[in-house]
């Protein structure tokens, strides 16, 4: 796991990649590969192969790697997909906080609505790839389009929840975290 967190922090110019060409050899982990490694619990993990790692781990490593790399934004592709409640939980907390301390700007897509409308700051919903509502998402929870296509059914008071549109519907939700700074993007 240890060779994945320094693969994404390496030096990416012209000289590193001379110099590793010439004469390869280990250099000690930035800063912010050892803040993600903290930050995500993942220190006594550092040397088990990643195939020996919990699927949950496996994810949670995925997005430490972007981290590492120090972007300014991360694009994270369902990074909720396949954990079960607790461990969307966990990711949707740690997003929540690489937004909110790290300051990191966040652009997520993500089916998992539970965790979309607990930690991002603005929703984007598409339907069938139309643009059906976009805003805070208290306010796009209460759209009747987007409880009909992702909450439940718009008459009742209860949504369903950790809804996941099947494959066939074509829907998408994407939403932002905030972030102060704008840099360049790491995609997971």
């Amino acid at each position: 796991m240890l060779e994945n967190i320094q693969a994404a922090s390496d030096r990416r110019d012209a000289a590193a990649y001379l110099t590793d060409l010439v004469l390869p050899r280990s250099r000690p982990l930035p800063a912010p590969a050892l803040a993600a490694i903290d930050a995500f619990g993942l220190r006594d993990d550092l040397l088990r192969t990643v195939s020996d790692l919990p699927y949950g781990r496996r994810r949670l490593l995925a997005i430490a790697r972007a981290v590492a790399a120090g972007p300014g934004v991360l694009l994270l592709d369902e990074p909720c997909a396949g954990l079960d409640e607790s461990e969307s939980a966990e990711v949707a907390a740690l997003l929540r906080r690489l937004a909110d301390d790290w300051g990191l700007g966040i652009l997520l897509n993500e089916h998992d609505m539970d965790v979309i409308m607990g930690v991002c700051d603005r929703v984007v919903v598409l339907d069938a790839g139309e643009l059906i509502a976009e805003g805070p998402p208290a306010r796009v929870a209460a759209d009747p389009r987007v409880r009909t296509a992702y909450l439940g059914d718009p008459g009742t008071d209860e949504p369903a929840t950790r809804h996941r549109p099947s494959s066939s519907s074509g829907a998408v939700s994407s939403a932002m975290l905030s972030s102060p700074r704008p840099a360049r993007a790491e995609k997971v």
